[in-house]
């Protein structure tokens, strides 16, 4: 959070949400680049329905199906 989100918090901006059935979506606008977070909230493996591009951040890159509670954090190019 540190090296990647706090120097850019100036110019955040929530971008959009999604909730398609156990996966969370979400983006920020970040100056010229985008936070990205895919979740999988459930206890069973959940197909991914999209993986943001960019630069992994937190949980690795995210998989075509998701783990169980899994959390995936992208910061890539607008």
């Amino acid at each position: 959070r540190t090296t990647e989100i706090a120097p850019r918090l100036l110019e955040a901006a929530f971008a959009s949400a999604q909730w398609q059935g156990d996966v969370l979506t979400a983006s920020w606008q970040l100056g010229k680049e985008s936070l990205h977070l895919i979740a999988n909230l459930s206890a069973k493996e959940t197909a991914s329905q999209a993986t943001p591009s960019g630069r992994a951040i937190w949980g690795g890159i995210a998989p075509e199906t998701l783990p169980p509670w899994s959390v995936y954090w992208v910061i890539g190019a607008t």
